[in-house]
């Protein structure tokens, strides 16, 4: 029988049964004296950890799903308390394979990238940024908060800023300038919240990349999104492209799009309209789209039309 995502469960990790979980994994890769039982000793470690991992994901959706339900806000906060310890556990690990005997071994049987990415990961993390990591999480939830708080009364209706964005697209460009007007206005009356968040994080973030020797976060955050097969230059480089090559075609676009508009100029509320009509519909309902998607999943390859059917059932 499938279980569909408000049925999931994952149990909230217990610190104390966690680190004795950890100590023993420890204690089974030091008595190792085979490859074979170390890589044992790994996978336990992956499938705990994915457990955890499970867990947060879950807990994260839920919060993110509806930020006023208080059990799911009070299991959030437990979570971002948590987080920080859970990464120490993994980061000690991580020194332990990283700093292995056998780690040619281990390397022929698990990849020598896996180790690349262990040994980043260990440089993201240090127990003096605990504290920061905690204060960046609760930053992180509050922004959540106030961004779900829109209740934005629009033409006899009070939506959300998802709610409004189909009206961005609407043919009236009177209808689609107020849209945006509405989101703006919703985003001005944050504006302050928004600033201070911003602000703290800011502030935040640069004192943990000094902490952990860091010229400033942007080191620091492109190890912690695991960026190993490129860095900051290689992204310049990439910038410098965009500006020499795409924006002059987007520009070129947005002229097209505007005569297409019949408007001197495209605005922002014009920006998500490609044709005077109105943007391409699909040609049925909800039910009808995932009939398609479907067929064109099935056609690329039955596995992958397996996996989309799971997921429409779940």
């Amino acid at each position: 029988m499938e279980t569909r995502f408000n049925q999931m469960q994952a149990d909230e990790p217990v610190l104390d049964d966690l680190g004795q979980a950890y100590d023993e994994l420890s204690r089974d890769f030091d008595n190792a004296t085979r490859t074979e039982e170390r890589v044992e000793t790994v996978r336990r470690w992956d499938a705990l950890r994915r457990r955890c991992s499970t867990w947060q994901a879950i807990t994260s959706l839920r919060f993110r799903q509806d930020t006023n339900d208080e059990a799911a806000m009070a299991a959030h906060t437990r979570q971002n308390e948590m987080s920080p310890t859970l990464t120490g556990l993994d980061v000690e690990f991580q020194k332990r394979l990283l700093a292995s005997s056998d780690r040619a071994g281990l390397e022929a049987q698990l990849g020598a990238h896996a180790f690349n990415i262990w040994a980043n990961d260990v440089s993201t993390f240090d127990p003096c940024i605990e504290g920061d990591l905690v204060a960046e999480s609760k930053l992180s939830t509050e922004y959540t908060k106030v961004i779900a708080s829109a209740k934005i009364p629009f033409r006899g209706e009070t939506l959300n800023l998802a709610g409004l964005r189909k009206f961005t697209t609407d043919p009236d460009r009177t209808t689609r300038r107020e849209a945006v007007g509405a989101t703006y206005g919703f985003m001005a009356s944050v504006g302050d919240e928004v600033d201070r968040i911003f602000h703290e994080l800011v502030g935040l973030r640069h004192g943990m990349a000094r902490k952990m020797g860091c010229t400033n976060f942007v080191e620091l955050g492109y190890r912690r999104m695991q960026r190993l097969d490129y860095n900051r230059d290689n992204v310049a480089t990439f910038r410098g492209e965009v500006l020499k090559q795409v924006v002059p075609l987007v520009a070129r676009l947005r002229s097209l799009q505007a005569e297409r508009l019949g408007v001197d100029k495209i605005m922002a509320w014009d920006a998500g309209l490609y044709a005077a009509q109105g943007n391409p519909k699909p040609h049925g309902d909800h039910d009808w789209m995932l009939d398609q998607a479907q067929t064109m999943f099935d056609e690329i390859d039955p596995r992958i039309g397996a996996f989309f059917a799971m997921m429409v059932r779940r």
